[in-house]
């Protein structure tokens, strides 16, 4: 960008720099974030060289694209296993970002299910996070690069969690 440019994502250039020798730039307008309410950032050269690079890359490796298809079939998946376990009581989400919400047998929230389905997963090498009002979802945020391999293993692991907690509590 320069020293002291302004970007404004329309091609358009301004000199104007900021206390501190930090850029002020509106990346609000058209191009990668066009859509998105204006974002106002104060960076450096460097930090702005490094956002640039990364969408980029997401532009060129398509990622968004692929987060889009991935995470169609990713909840396709996750829909599946709650057809099987009773203790999922909702599969919600956008894109990759997706939600398993686990329930007791009156819907009644159960972290300590999650607890369970935690080491679980973790003890298979796939590394969940948890949410929820009550920590009774189970949070799935795969990488943008995910591909249809990767879904299906973590899936699998996730219903050899959840097929723990069944016998173990019809046991």
């Amino acid at each position: 960008m320069g020293s002291g440019a302004r970007h404004h994502g329309d091609g358009q250039r301004s000199s104007q720099r900021c206390p501190g020798g930090y850029h002020d730039c509106n990346t609000g307008r058209g191009g990668f974030f066009e859509g998105i309410a204006p974002l106002h950032v104060r960076w450096n050269p460097v930090t702005a060289a490094a956002i640039l690079a990364t969408i980029e890359a997401i532009e060129k490796r398509k990622l968004a694209q692929n987060a889009e298809k991935m995470g169609l079939y990713l909840r396709d998946r996750l829909n599946e296993l709650k057809e099987k376990y009773q203790i999922i009581g909702e599969v919600r989400g956008m894109g990759l970002i997706q939600g398993i919400e686990i329930v007791k047998a009156k819907k009644e929230p159960a972290p300590d299910f999650v607890a369970e389905i935690f080491e679980s997963t973790k003890e298979q090498g796939l590394l969940i996070g948890k949410g929820g009002l009550y920590g009774n979802v189970i949070r799935i945020t795969p990488p943008l690069t995910i591909g249809r391999g990767d879904i299906d293993q973590a899936v699998q692991i996730l219903d050899r969690a959840f097929g723990k907690i069944r016998a173990t509590r019809q046991g």
